[in-house]
């Protein structure tokens, strides 16, 4: 990716264990960016703010991809709530927050298409982000999401940090667990995604499927059978809408 990212750079890839980061990490391997920083939960709580900065501090790392989060399916969503919303917002703010303190020079934030309204129009437009009610079943994580996105454009704006917000989908997504566990996950009816393109990815050595917007209100409402057709399919969508 000449004039985004220079082989020499050193890229933290938060939440390099999970679904988004762990492809993240192969992707950018591939394309031959071989200083990657990253961090294990026992190595690095991005829930302190303190441990946080420290670790940028030593590290020093000039791009930051944040692909770590606490996410889970609908159960965890509405009985850790305020997991759900304290945990991400935590994450969120102390990555973006240490990234301006050492001058980090661009980052990426993975979001979601649950930040969008529950009943917006299909497909999606940017503008819709924040005009209705979210979905309810997973509204906590997507407010923390939002607040994500708002940080990044406030980052930018007043202290000029070079930082972007996606949204995701990718296929493959393992269950999780009651409690959630951190990764950044979208689920996705394989039929019922609807494309607008395919081009390089984000990262050289990836090709992707680019969706706009969320995926069908059935599909969301009838999560097993969305999690048994990816499960069938895993490679109906590949990275970054």
């Amino acid at each position: 990716m000449p004039g985004l990212i220079n082989p020499s750079d050193r890229i933290f890839v938060a939440g390099h264990r999970g679904m988004a980061g762990s492809a993240i990490c192969r992707a950018l391997e591939r394309a031959g960016y071989s200083n990657l920083l990253t961090a294990s939960r026992e190595q690095l709580n991005l829930e302190n703010p303190l441990a946080v900065h420290g670790w940028f501090e030593t590290m020093r790392p000039d791009v930051v991809v944040m692909a770590a989060a606490k996410v889970g399916g609908i159960h965890a969503n509405n009985v850790y709530r305020a997991d759900f919303l304290y945990d991400n917002l935590m994450i969120e703010a102390n990555l973006i927050h240490a990234a301006h303190e050492v001058g980090v020079e661009k980052l990426l934030f993975l979001g979601s298409s649950c930040i969008y309204p529950k009943l917006a129009e299909q497909p999606i437009r940017e503008d819709a982000l924040m005009t209705a009610p979210l979905e309810p079943t997973n509204q906590w994580y997507a407010v923390a999401k939002i607040a994500g996105v708002y940080l990044c454009q406030a980052y930018r704006q007043q202290h000029g940090l070079s930082c972007v917000p996606w949204a995701i989908a990718i296929a493959g997504d393992a269950q999780v667990g009651e409690g959630g566990s951190r990764g950044v996950q979208a689920r996705a009816q394989p039929a019922g995604v609807s494309a607008i393109g395919q081009r390089q990815g984000v990262f050289d050595g990836d090709k992707v499927l680019v969706v706009h917007g969320q995926l069908p209100r059935r599909c969301r409402r009838r999560q097993h059978n969305v999690e048994a057709g990816m499960r069938n399919n895993p490679a109906s969508i590949s990275i970054f809408s």
